[in-house]
């Protein structure tokens, strides 16, 4: 494999790539790339199919504008070597690339990388790119590790930047270790940073994931509170604070998921939550 590498960016390279807006090159092998990759074999198709077998593919660069070198390099770097050098800073942009190429194995070293290597300010891409691949065991680690540490999570600028269906899959946790209030603001404050970077209402933004706040969880006076401050963005449908009403007033929920009921690891107790018991008469 070493040899191999050496080859990369070689003077008996036969193909040159201009990556980036800045358009850097990178030489590399046909055959390498070819028998290695199969976008790169349909890449490479038209040029080998020369009406005269004798030529060689011509030396015309190939413009890859939409990707950038620190990500293509480490992508070239595994068809020669079937290993891949990563960091915390391009990790979830090889594994796209990987996603886009088809690359199986390095979609696998990637993936083991992001999960050994999960901090605060990257879980919430992390799980964003698990639920868009649908990664199943790279979403489960990295909710692992945001019901952890919630707190610190829900606090974060990935959490703002969180697409709505990976915050979805995050708020249907029973183990998120937050209270329903500091959830509530958090996706709130999603809510209202989406809306401006979109230009869309913040109810709309939120129509996706609100289903997924626990209102029931809160006390009376936490509900009145939060029916003020929605007077002034509509961030929850008034008929789902309706409904919260209505179980404080008859003590149990009538036509709702019950996990909506169902208190989450962070979530402190109130005088009320006795009532949650599907036991309770």
């Amino acid at each position: 494999m070493s040899q191999l590498k050496s080859l990369f960016a070689s003077a008996y390279s036969d193909v040159k790539f201009l990556v980036g807006k800045e358009k850097q090159e990178v030489c590399a092998h046909r055959c390498i790339l070819a028998s290695r990759c199969s976008a790169f074999r349909a890449m490479f198709k038209q040029s080998l199919q020369s009406p005269d077998s004798s030529q060689e593919p011509p030396q015309v660069p190939i413009i890859l504008s939409d990707v950038q070198p620190e990500v293509f390099l480490p992508l070239i770097e595994f068809l020669y070597t079937n290993s891949v050098t990563l960091n915390n800073l391009i990790a979830l942009e090889v594994l796209t690339s990987a996603m886009e190429y088809e690359l199986d194995d390095l979609r696998k070293l990637c993936v083991e990388f992001v999960i050994e290597m999960l901090t605060v300010d990257q879980a919430c891409e992390a799980l964003q790119a698990a639920v868009i691949y649908r990664l199943i065991d790279m979403k489960n680690r990295c909710l692992a590790f945001i019901e952890s540490c919630t707190q610190e999570v829900i606090r974060s600028r990935s959490f703002r930047e969180m697409s709505a269906p990976a915050l979805l899959c995050m708020l249907q946790s029973d183990r998120l270790t937050a209270d329903e209030v500091e959830l509530i603001r958090a996706v709130r404050e999603w809510a209202h940073v989406n809306s401006v970077v979109l230009d869309t209402p913040v109810l709309q933004i939120a129509a996706e994931v609100v289903d997924e706040i626990r209102l029931f969880l809160l006390s009376p006076d936490e509900l009145t509170t939060l029916e003020k401050e929605n007077r002034k963005d509509q961030f929850i449908p008034v008929e789902r604070i309706a409904e919260a009403w209505k179980f404080h007033a008859l003590k149990k929920g009538g036509g709702v998921q019950h996990h909506l009921f169902c208190r989450r690891k962070g979530t402190l107790p109130r005088d009320h939550h006795r009532y949650l018991d599907p036991h309770y008469k």
